[in-house]
């Protein structure tokens, strides 16, 4: 008896896999949902001529800054500036000790005054005297270090008390009401860009709007190195620049085909990025893409939608793959 219940099941089996092979859904295709239409925007993509960037990136730099130093060996008395602070030209910044200086002068003047006693025989000795009382004089206030132009203090690079030698960096100063950006800039699109040419600066540190610049100074030759120029691009003083910062330029050095959509179109879905096209029966169809840099509201796509395809421009959280599109106005 159980022998003979076999045959029957391997016919039934068979029987159901014919009928479900009889069913099978064509790879690539979806069945159109059987629920009401979804209204939404379609938009149709389309590439156009956009400018060929590239993005150079710089240092933020005072328009004028200097490193003061000493001229004379001495003793480092005191600093009446620190950072941070402002300062007009003839300013006293570092008070250098005098005494040496102030021996030497008192050595010349007496000097002078012994000379103008033996004028009648000595008028040569007189006037190197004179001439030791004039350097002497100089010297003397070389003890004295003024602010140069007018800026801000940005670094202390002494303490008082350490000796000072000719050169010796004390402070250094940035005249403020003016920036600068040093880019470096391959050879390979240094004939591309030209002084004068407006630019904008983005300062990824800060959330500011990018700031409006002008290429300046083209430096005409290349480091040897790194085969790259340097490049000023000169921008105007505002509170959100400060020497050292890091900043970006796109620079245009040529043109390239390019397609943009809205960044509204876009959905992602954890690893995966794509949109809703929108098929000859209105039928939604999710397909994937791959994006590119962003500009604004918009967004450059790579790969996989082609001129002319209609898409979603902003996809309701109804629709799905297989949805009927009603046309929106």
């Amino acid at each position: 008896m159980r022998k003979s219940v076999w045959p029957v099941w391997i016919s039934v089996f068979l029987l159901f896999v014919c009928i479900s092979c009889s069913e099978k859904i064509e790879p690539g295709t979806t069945p159109t949902s059987g629920g009401a239409a979804v209204a939404a925007r379609v938009l149709e993509a389309r590439s156009t001529v956009e400018p060929l960037l590239y993005e150079a990136v710089g240092t933020v730099k005072a328009q004028l800054s200097a490193t003061v130093s000493s001229k004379l060996m001495g003793v480092i008395q005191a600093f009446h500036v620190k950072e941070g602070d402002l300062v007009k030209t003839g300013d006293l910044l570092v008070q250098l000790d005098e005494r040496q200086v102030a021996a030497q002068l008192k050595q010349a003047q007496a000097a002078l005054s012994r000379a103008r006693a033996m004028v009648a025989a000595a008028q040569s000795r007189v006037r190197q005297a004179q001439a030791a009382v004039k350097a002497a004089t100089v010297v003397s206030n070389d003890a004295r270090i003024v602010a140069p132009f007018d800026g801000r203090v940005t670094a202390k690079l002494a303490d008082a008390g350490a000796l000072a030698a000719p050169g010796t960096p004390l402070l250094t100063l940035e005249r403020e009401g003016g920036y600068r950006i040093d880019l470096v800039v391959p050879e390979a699109y240094i004939q591309s860009i030209r002084t004068g040419q407006s630019v904008e600066v983005r300062i990824p540190a800060s959330d500011e709007p990018p700031i409006a610049g002008t290429i300046d100074v083209i430096v005409p030759s290349a480091d040897q190195g790194s085969r790259t120029f340097l490049v000023q691009v000169r921008v105007a003083d505002t509170a959100s620049l400060h020497s050292g910062m890091f900043a970006r330029v796109p620079l245009v050095i040529g043109e390239q085909q390019a397609m943009r959509i809205p960044e509204s179109a876009v959905i992602r879905q954890g690893q995966l990025t794509g949109v809703f096209i929108v098929d000859a029966q209105n039928t939604a169809r999710f397909r994937l893409i791959r994006t590119g840099r962003p500009f604004g509201d918009q967004v450059e796509i790579i790969s996989g939608i082609k001129d002319g395809t209609r898409l979603v421009a902003a996809p309701p959280v109804q629709l799905t793959n297989g949805s009927a599109v009603e046309l929106a106005k």
